[in-house]
């Protein structure tokens, strides 16, 4: 997804006055959207499903997916689904 200004990030959502931005992921960006990734959703209390060997919540994973996968070109999402 493009933003207004031409960058290719994702907003992921709102909170307050701070907009929580990812970049996609290019070839270039690892390390950056790995970090972006984990801060995201350790601010929705969703890291917890990245590094839990067990089932938490169904809802809680299938929200941590949409996040992940909304940061991925469409190429890379077609072959981790």
């Amino acid at each position: 997804m493009t933003d207004k200004e031409g960058s290719a990030s994702t907003s992921l959502q709102e909170q307050g006055d701070v907009s929580l931005q990812c970049p996609k992921l290019k070839e270039s960006n690892y390390t950056q959207r790995a970090v972006m990734i984990e801060t995201i959703l350790k601010a929705y209390n969703l890291w917890e499903i990245v590094v839990s060997t067990e089932v938490i919540n169904e809802n809680k994973g299938h929200t941590t997916k949409a996040i992940i996968f909304q940061t991925l070109p469409e190429d890379v999402l077609m072959q981790v689904t």
